[in-house]
């Protein structure tokens, strides 16, 4: 019995040299680089560059560069950089 990987909603969602585990659903709009995401909702109009993110929702026109979230909650128009 197999598991879904992951779900991306439409083709213009944006992913490359990403690691996506199980249950991870990427809305249409979202970009990930070079990040690992597993068990996460990233929803539309998010960046996700160079980041670990588990156990998250990120929700939409987010930013989120260089750091680890786990078990986040990120709100609307936010931000996140490493320092």
């Amino acid at each position: 019995m197999g598991t879904r990987q992951w779900y991306a909603h439409r083709l213009d969602t944006n992913v490359a040299n990403a690691t996506i585990g199980d249950t991870v659903h990427i809305i249409t709009g979202a970009t990930i680089r070079g990040s690992r995401l597993k068990r996460a909702v990233v929803f539309p109009d998010v960046t996700i560059e160079s980041s670990t993110v588990e156990n998250a929702i990120i929700s939409k026109r987010t930013t989120v560069t260089g750091t680890k979230l786990v078990e986040a909650q990120i709100c609307a128009y936010t931000t996140i950089t490493s320092l």
